[in-house]
């Protein structure tokens, strides 16, 4: 793993790059995703509207979608950077955000409603086709009597002659009873057998019905089991969208912390330190007279315009420099009727900014 730097950190505090690109990256799929999940109601008005009227509310949904997720994202930040009043126009933002998510995507997947209204169509329809596809077949069987046979015609029809034979002696007219009496029994069984025949082909043709509504009912509850698959996917959207809207949340919650934390470093007392010791050094390069300095040099430097550092903090400073070998323990010399300290720079500037770097390496590490 790669050692921090804690002294570049402090250097790059006010620079653009303190943030890299790839802190922002996840935060920003996310802002992504949330408004392609919400841009889902297009797809839902195109059965409404159509042509420019479509294409004009298309890029106005686009557009205030994208301007909701920035201004969300602002006041994200800002909520966890300690303000208070960002919170209601984040959570008006954040309700916005998740509606439409929500509602876009709910009628972009979830299609039961229609499934189950075609279906319920469908089944309806094909029944109706069943049921006149046989109907007349049925009606036919159970208009047939055994009277309109020809099978009964002959029979009755011999049957009336016997009826009608006379006898002319008791023998003949025993022969003619025994002849209508079985006769009659023929059309009694024959009629008997008729009618068994026509209820086994109604029941037939009930079970042909039947058989076909059965695979019909079968298809219809197939399309239903669809429609439980369907509701299933989209609440997995539904639960996808939340957990999105969420992790927006906290990863802009992990940016302002991150930035909170560096801005919280960068600003300490020792940061100051360093950043004042350094520009302090570049100084005393700057104004050396043959490598020789004065701690004059250091009291009115530029760097110090701020007043950040009291003359006894830019002679600990200096005498700092001393310490690490930058400069030498130097000779008093007689100015303007003052004794003032100078000192020999021992060191080339890199390396003298990097030993300075390297002491307050250690104390930054230790933080």
């Amino acid at each position: 793993m790669k050692a921090i730097n804690y002294t570049k950190i402090v250097r790059n505090n006010n620079s653009l790059k303190l943030m890299k690109f790839m802190d922002y990256v996840p935060a920003f799929i996310a802002n992504t995703f949330s408004v392609i999940f919400s841009t889902s109601i297009i797809f839902e008005l195109r059965g409404i509207v159509s042509g420019y009227v479509l294409s004009l509310l298309s890029v106005f949904i686009v557009l205030f979608l994208i301007q909701n997720e920035v201004i969300k994202v602002k006041e994200i930040r800002k909520v966890f950077s300690g303000s208070k009043n960002a919170l209601l126009p984040f959570s008006i933002t954040f309700i916005i955000s998740v509606s439409l998510a929500t509602i876009g995507m709910y009628f972009f997947t979830n299609k039961a409603s229609e499934i189950k209204d075609q279906s319920t169509i469908n089944k309806t329809i094909e029944i109706n086709n069943i049921d006149n596809k046989y109907q007349i077949s049925y009606n036919d069987v159970q208009s047939k009597t055994y009277e309109s046979t020809d099978e009964f015609k002959t029979i009755n029809k011999e049957l009336n002659y016997w009826k009608r034979a006379s006898a002319a002696t008791l023998e003949e007219r025993t022969g003619i009873r025994n002849k209508v009496e079985n006769l009659q029994n023929v059309l009694n069984t024959n009629r008997t057998k008729f009618e068994s025949n026509k209820i086994n082909d109604l029941k037939r043709i009930e079970n042909l019905i039947s058989n076909e509504k059965t695979v019909i009912n079968a298809k219809f509850e197939s399309n239903m089991n669809k429609t439980e698959t369907n509701n299933f996917i989209t609440y997995i959207f539904l639960t996808l969208i939340l957990i999105t809207e969420f992790s927006t949340i906290v990863l802009n919650k992990n940016i302002v912390e991150k930035r909170n934390f560096v801005n919280e470093f960068t600003n300490s007392k020792i940061a100051k330190t360093y950043l004042i010791s350094s520009n302090l050094l570049i100084t005393l390069y700057m104004s050396a007279k043959d490598k020789w300095v004065n701690i004059n040099n250091a009291k009115y430097s530029y760097a110090n315009k701020d007043n950040l550092l009291q003359w006894e903090d830019i002679k600990t400073v200096y005498n700092n420099f001393i310490s690490l070998g930058i400069l030498n323990t130097g000779e008093v010399r007689k100015e303007n009727d003052k004794d003032l300290l100078y000192n020999q720079l021992l060191l080339s500037e890199i390396d003298a900014q990097a030993k300075l770097d390297e002491y307050f390496e250690r104390f930054f590490s230790i933080m």
